[in-house]
């Protein structure tokens, strides 16, 4: 039966062989015609490409020169330019017709006056709405932008894409013109329409009928469009330049015309498919008579024969008792035997272990064959082969059984290869597993197939349960900047072969939903013949370092909020300096019964006002005048304790825990108490059904070790005050900004957004630090941190006020660059009986000071002042005049680098805004006092 079925097969296979030459003809002539047509296509489609190459960058030239001439004709307006003749437009119109006339291509050609004001348009049909607009309220910033820049540079500038007035899209240039002493005269504006220029520059040649053209600019919004149905799908031929009109890119894409591309892929085409056809078939014809020849001389090979020479594998025949009947040399080369000595010996002479021989021939019994057996086999010279046996029985023709055949292969140098695999891959997951890096590594379709313990920390997965996944089941990568869109490493590094780095701004989400920011580079993994077989991704969770950098970038937009403040803060108490104190020189002039005396009353009361905010403003700022002293944290919140709980309300449990150990600080009583009556405040908005209001108070000291999420502390001893509500919390969007000025989430008018910036401003002008926690629905808690103050630290003394007559004959010295304020003092001084000069910054200040034989009996000078300033003029005058007294007055707080505090010095200092009593008072008390160094 089994000699049957083979009979059959073997039928079958020489049907297949018969015609197998045949058809491989018909096929390769097939494919070579295929292959002609396949490379005239590809040629024509080159040359297409080519041909659209060279004709987009002439069309490129053509366009830049053709607008470049019409652009800068309009340079010949300039001396025709209204304001040059006597605002007479007649000249400016007549240059204008004419260069519309010699360059077809503008839209309009306008004047723009010195306002900026379109005063002139050319021609005048179709455009009167833009007559007498002006560009700076333009709707489109383009426009202000290229005029604005055209003044400041000299130059022409034109706008990018802008709407035109009859429809569709241009865009428009500015020249300024200046008079001889650079003054600005006016602007030449051309405006000019994309498709009017295109068709006219293009019309030659008949480019717009073979090809299609379409120009972008810099927001990839398609501005002129010839035949360009979509610029998603662009044709294979198309060609994408960049394209400069004046001094602003845009895109210049240009492709055939479907016409064109279809008359290039016919002519010959027909003919070569029918062609190669036809001699396909008849080569195939030809091969099947030559097949049929070649088949009947190799039915007479012996295929026996064959597979003794050929075969690379041992290969032998046995009886049925094991006996060897046959053997080749690949059977001889490999047991070491000669051929006469394994026919003398038995197949079961050569096995390591017997009873492999006697499982095989159960095996053979079984199936009639064995495939893939492995077994030991013993040389001659004593070494072990590892080898692989196929093996059949064999029949006579009476279906009787005669014995075994098979192949043996050697597989040795393969056990060993393996053995050597496996132990370098323990290796490997011994070093993987010390890595203090997450690693994962994947096949080429992104499948997971090695994965060390800390990936699995990271991810939440375990590498049995990841292992076959694809990696973005379980690295699942985000951009905070895109939270939705799911990251894959894997396909980038397939897409470009090379190491890539993730954004900065990466983040894990693990199993748990936990976010972790991670730094991270993927590689290729090429094997020895450099084909690519996988992708490594290494990892690493930087989230504290992330924190650490976040609190920096915090704590620098506070600080350059808060210099922001302090400066309008400085420059606001001028503006309130000269208004108080105008208020109060006029006050002083009048009765109450007089009618002005009510409104100047009301304008202090309102100039009061606006002092507080700029107090505010500086104690954000960290730039207000402090009165500091060693003050005991525990006892300002013990002499509050009736105040809060009033201000609180009974619906709100107040809860004091207060440590007797903690250290005092150098602060601002006053201020802390506005710290803490901020926070309270706050505190009682944010439970207005009720809860509890805890402050606490302890002693804490800072390691180097644990300054990590504090910004601006040093290590050493701190007062900790807590005050913890249980709100209504805030989400962290609304964290980061609690500390802004004016930022605030109170309806209406219940909040000015200035009470957190206030706290925060105090907190570190006492050199502590502030930090925040909340959650929505589980209240907020603030620590704020206090250094330990010693009793070495002063604060600056007042300069008390003078009781007696504050009237004087002194020569003083006014250096004030704001005239309001300058203009007070003088007038204020002068009332009072004294000398009064004025100068308007250090600078010339210093040279009235070298006119003069002998010195001011007092210098009078703000802080900051263009050209020189009033600390600098001090110190030069201190050489000119030791012990010159100087009265400092400023807006705010400056590091004056001059020592205020110190005893026997001659400085003292004034914050604006103040009244003009205010002043004369500390001029009279500074006068009386005994400067050092004079008698």
């Amino acid at each position: 039966m089994l000699r049957h079925m083979g009979t059959g097969k073997t039928t079958g296979t020489s049907t297949f062989r018969h015609i197998r030459l045949p058809l491989f003809v018909l096929l390769v002539i097939l494919m070579l015609g295929q292959t002609i047509t396949w490379v005239i296509l590809r040629n024509n489609q080159q040359r297409i490409q080519i041909a659209t190459e060279v004709t987009a960058e002439q069309v490129i030239l053509r366009l830049q020169d053709w607008i470049d001439t019409r652009v800068y004709s309009l340079l010949r307006l300039e001396r025709a330019a209204p304001p040059l003749h006597g605002d007479d437009p007649s000249l400016y119109k007549q240059v204008a017709t004419s260069l519309i006339d010699t360059y077809p291509g503008f839209q309009a050609i306008n004047w723009i006056d010195s306002t900026l004001t379109i005063s002139q348009i050319n021609p005048v049909e179709g455009n009167e709405p833009a007559l007498n607009k002006q560009l700076r309220y333009h709707p489109d910033l383009s426009v202000r932008t290229a005029s604005t820049e055209a003044i400041r540079t000299g130059e022409i500038k034109r706008t990018d894409r802008i709407l035109l007035l009859q429809g569709g899209y241009g865009f428009a240039t500015y020249y300024p013109v200046f008079s001889p002493d650079g003054e600005l005269l006016g602007l030449i504006n051309g405006v000019f329409r994309i498709d009017d220029l295109v068709r006219t520059c293009l019309n030659e040649g008949n480019l717009l009928e073979k090809y299609r053209f379409a120009f972008v600019d810099r927001q990839d919004v398609v501005i002129s469009n010839h035949n360009f149905p979509s610029l998603e799908t662009l044709p294979e031929a198309a060609v994408e330049r960049p394209i400069r009109f004046v001094d602003a890119p845009w895109r210049f894409v240009m492709a055939p015309s479907r016409e064109s591309i279809h008359d290039s892929q016919h002519g010959p085409i027909f003919w070569i498919h029918l062609i190669s056809v036809v001699v396909a078939l008849l080569a195939a014809w030809v091969a099947e008579v030559l097949q049929k020849r070649r088949w009947a001389l190799r039915e007479q090979r012996e295929m026996f024969q064959s597979l003794f020479t050929s075969s690379h594998d041992a290969v032998y025949i046995t009886s049925r008792s094991g006996r060897f009947l046959a053997t080749n040399q690949a059977m001889v080369e490999l047991l070491g035997y000669e051929t006469a000595e394994l026919e003398r010996l038995n197949a079961v002479d050569l096995y390591q272990h017997p009873d492999d021989r006697a499982r095989l021939l159960e095996s053979l019994h079984d199936k009639g064959f064995v495939r893939d057996y492995d077994v030991q086999l013993r040389r001659k010279d004593g070494q072990i082969l590892f080898c692989r046996l196929t093996s059949n029985e064999t029949y006579d023709h009476n279906n009787e059984l005669t014995g075994y055949q098979g192949i043996i292969r050697d597989i040795t140098d393969q056990i060993r290869a393996t053995e050597a695999l496996r132990a370098s891959e323990e290796n490997l997951a011994t070093i993987l597993d010390s890595i203090g890096d997450g690693v994962i590594a994947t096949d080429t379709r992104g499948l997971i197939v090695r994965m060390n313990p800390i990936a699995c920390r990271l991810t939440g997965w375990t590498f049995e349960e990841a292992a076959g996944r694809k990696l973005t089941d379980v690295l699942k990568l985000y951009r905070q900047s895109d939270p939705n869109h799911l990251l894959n490493p894997v396909e980038q590094v397939l897409e470009k072969g090379q190491i890539i780095g993730l954004a900065t701004d990466t983040m894990l989400i693990d199993r748990e939903g936990r976010r972790h920011n991670l730094a991270d580079s993927s590689a290729p993994i090429r094997g020895r013949d450099g084909k690519l077989n996988g992708v490594v991704l290494v990892f690493r969770d930087i989230t504290a370092e992330h924190q650490l950098q976040e609190q920096l970038r915090q704590a620098q937009k506070m600080e350059a909020i808060g210099r922001l403040a302090g400066g309008v803060a400085h420059d606001f108490n001028n503006l309130l300096t000269a208004i108080t104190g105008n208020a109060d020189l006029a006050l002083m002039r009048l009765e109450r019964e007089e009618p002005p005396h009510t409104e100047l009353k009301e304008v202090q009361r309102t100039a009061g006002r606006a002092a507080d905010l700029t107090r505010q403003l500086l104690a954000f700022s960290r730039r207000q005048v402090i009165s500091s002293r060693l003050v005991d944290v525990n006892s300002i919140l013990t002499d509050m304790g009736q105040m809060l709980s009033r201000l609180i309300g009974e619906h709100i449990e107040l809860n004091m825990q207060l440590d007797d150990n903690t250290p005092k600080v150098m602060a601002d009583p006053a201020q802390l108490e506005q710290v803490v009556m901020n926070l309270v405040v706050n505190a009682a908005d944010a439970m207005p059904d009720g809860g509890t209001l805890s402050i606490s108070t302890e002693r804490i000291t800072l390691q180097a070790e644990t300054l990590e999420r504090l910004t601006g502390l040093s290590a050493g001893h701190y007062t900790l005050l807590r005050v913890t509500d249980t709100g209504t919390g805030m989400p962290p969007d609304v964290q980061d900004r609690i500390f802004e000025p004016f930022y605030t989430t109170k309806v209406g008018e219940k909040g000015t957004g200035l009470g957190l910036a206030t706290v925060y401003g105090i907190v570190k002008q006492t050199n502590g630090d502030i930090q925040v926690r909340s959650h929505p629905g589980e209240g907020t808690s603030f620590a704020i941190y206090l250094p330990e103050g010693t009793a070495e630290m002063n604060a600056e003394p007042d300069i008390p006020d003078e009781a007696g007559s504050l009237e004087g004959q002194e020569s003083l010295l006014v250096v004030e660059d704001e005239v309001a304020v300058s203009d007070l003092a003088v007038r204020t001084l002068s009332q009072f009986g004294y000398t009064v000069e004025m100068a308007p910054n250090g600078a010339e200040a210093l040279e009235l000071c070298q006119a003069r034989n002998y010195p001011y009996d007092l210098i009078i000078t703000d802080v900051v002042m263009p050209k020189m300033g009033g600390v600098e003029f001090a110190r030069v005058l201190e050489t000119l005049w030791p012990g010159i007294r100087v009265l400092f007055i400023s807006g705010y707080h400056e590091e004056m680098n001059i020592d205020r505090t110190h005893p026997g010095k001659q400085y003292s200092y004034m914050q604006k805004p103040f009244k003009p009593v205010e002043l004369v008072q500390r001029v009279r008390a500074m006068l009386d006092a005994s400067p050092p160094g004079r008698e």
